[in-house]
């Protein structure tokens, strides 16, 4: 089979899938969740972004886990809208003051 829709999924690397495996195997709890999967999952889940800080030289706390794509871009505009200073325009705006682009259409 010849794939050609990497822009939904793709294939994941080896080095990635064997990361990964005890997380998909044993440690699946919900990070929300106060019972021992739960807290399990939860300290995966801030060893991982404290290391990724670390890598960025940021804070934990700047670093935000999304359940995918859209939740992601959908977090990146209204971070842009909200930078906008009382009465002025966000650095990144365009000079169409209260509108920001979202799609090629527009």
């Amino acid at each position: 089979m010849i794939y050609l829709d990497y822009n939904a999924t793709t294939r994941l690397c080896d080095a990635a899938r064997e990361a990964m495996m005890p997380y998909l195997d044993r440690c699946f709890g919900n990070p929300s969740s106060v019972h021992a999967a739960g807290r399990e999952a939860r300290a995966a889940i801030d060893n991982a972004r404290d290391k990724l800080a670390a890598l960025l030289r940021i804070k934990p706390h700047e670093i935000i886990f999304t359940g995918g794509g859209t939740e992601s871009c959908n977090l990146a505009v209204l971070g842009l809208a909200r930078s906008r200073p009382a009465g002025g325009l966000p650095a990144a705006a365009s000079a169409k003051a209260g509108h920001i682009i979202s799609a090629k259409t527009e």
